[in-house]
């Protein structure tokens, strides 16, 4: 991860500026076309030091969230700056102050309910998803700051008039509207058709709870636990402790080691897993044969167990705060329907 975040923050910011470039430049001109790119790094900067202050490690999920704000953070200061564009004739001014009230109130809503979502995820159970929708909340609200306060200030040096011609992109979105205006039921008929297909498959998401399986596979450590593995035959370790006086020869299991602490007894089981499916079965099977033998007083853990717990929280977790999530944005729908009808 450290070694990969200097380049993929690196490829990101090159991509948004070949992006600006191809189709904000047509919009705003050459001189301002990279603002937005400028409110996105800025606020990356500012969430980067607000991690050690808020006390958030860097990990596979925070990692993830840098990048996705370089992108989300562009979204505010593109809308704002082009309803700028398209009021700039009324005066600077005027059209920084048309684009606050009007552009602004939309993002606004837009940062609530994206922050809302984001939320919602503390309340999966799992810590690195709460940092993770912290760090994206923490963004796009430095984002919309600055959108509302720096950008303008920049703007307000603005002082060229430009006929600026968005005649191809409009070309394309108009056919794309023609056609939905035409095709409306077809159109609705086949959202409907894959929202109905989106549930039947989503039901078939496997669940990946191999940390190692998340690193690059030509590490070679990575290689090297592989190897062992095949030879060993499996390196996931469950661990039965119990006070009572379990013969391990007995266990079907192979058993890797015993220890003793006071009058606890430790029996170590090795044996090799590929899913989360593989996690629960072993664990079941375990606790199962146990009882079979007659024992009662013992605990099955160890690193299986807590990924496969993990595992749990997040499938749990899933439905949780996807509910959780459009219940706390309906009221911010229907507040912004009742101010779209005043406006």
């Amino acid at each position: 991860m450290g070694k990969s975040l200097g380049v993929t923050m690196s490829a990101s910011t090159l991509f948004m500026i070949l992006i600006l470039f191809l189709t904000f430049r047509s919009v705003v001109g050459s001189r301002y076309a990279f603002l937005p790119l400028l409110i996105s790094i800025l606020s990356v900067i500012y969430v980067f030091g607000l991690m050690p202050i808020l006390g958030i490690p860097m990990t596979e999920l925070t990692h993830g969230a840098l990048l996705i704000l370089i992108g989300l953070c562009v979204d505010y200061a593109v809308q704002f700056q082009s309803r700028y564009e398209e009021e700039k004739w009324r005066g600077i001014h005027e059209a920084i102050n048309i684009a606050r009230k009007r552009t602004g109130l939309a993002i606004f809503l837009s940062l609530l309910t994206s922050v809302l979502c984001f939320t919602s995820m503390s309340f999966s159970g799992v810590p690195g998803l709460g940092y993770f929708g912290l760090l994206l909340s923490l963004g796009l609200i430095i984002a919309f700051i600055l959108t509302l306060t720096f950008l303008p200030s920049i703007l307000s040096f603005d002082k060229y008039c430009r006929k600026i011609s968005g005649e191809n992109k409009e070309r394309i979105l108009k056919i794309f509207m023609d056609l939905s205006l035409s095709k409306s039921r077809a159109v609705v008929s086949i959202a409907v058709m894959l929202l109905i297909l989106g549930a039947i498959l989503s039901t078939q998401i496997g669940m990946e709870i191999q940390h190692r399986k998340y690193a690059p596979q030509d590490l070679e450590a990575v290689r090297l636990f592989d190897e062992l593995e095949r030879i060993t035959g499996g390196q996931s370790t469950y661990i039965i402790v119990t006070s009572e006086n379990i013969n391990e020869s007995y266990l079907k299991f192979r058993v890797e080691k015993v220890e003793y602490s006071g009058n606890l007894k430790s029996i170590y089981i090795s044996t090799k897993l590929e899913d989360y499916e593989d996690y629960v079965r072993m664990y079941n099977e375990i606790r199962s044969y146990l009882k079979f033998l007659g024992f009662k007083e013992f605990y099955v853990t160890g690193d299986p167990v807590l990924d496969m717990e993990i595992g749990r929280l997040v499938i749990e977790g899933q439905q949780r705060i996807t509910l959780t999530c459009y219940f706390l944005i309906l009221p911010c729908f229907l507040r912004y329907t009742d101010l779209s009808k005043r406006l």
